[in-house]
């Protein structure tokens, strides 16, 4: 009788601290902000930010070789 009123506030103890901890990641999701880029972590935002560049200066020189700069 003992070991199921233990087994009982073990549960009710768990409960308690997986939807308390839940609250907190979803508070700290929410509070983030930065929208997609959030998700990434800073060395794959870095990589991002050189493949856009890179995109960049690609399209840059497709533009001026059709104008006939270069």
């Amino acid at each position: 009788m003992a070991d199921d009123f233990d087994l009982d506030q073990f549960r009710q103890r768990s409960e308690r601290r997986a939807s308390t901890q839940a609250e907190v990641e979803y508070e700290d999701e929410g509070s983030s902000g930065g929208g997609f880029l959030s998700q990434f972590s800073p060395v794959q935002r870095l990589v991002l930010a050189l493949l856009v560049l890179a995109n960049i200066v690609v399209i840059g020189f497709v533009v001026l070789s059709i104008v006939g700069i270069i």
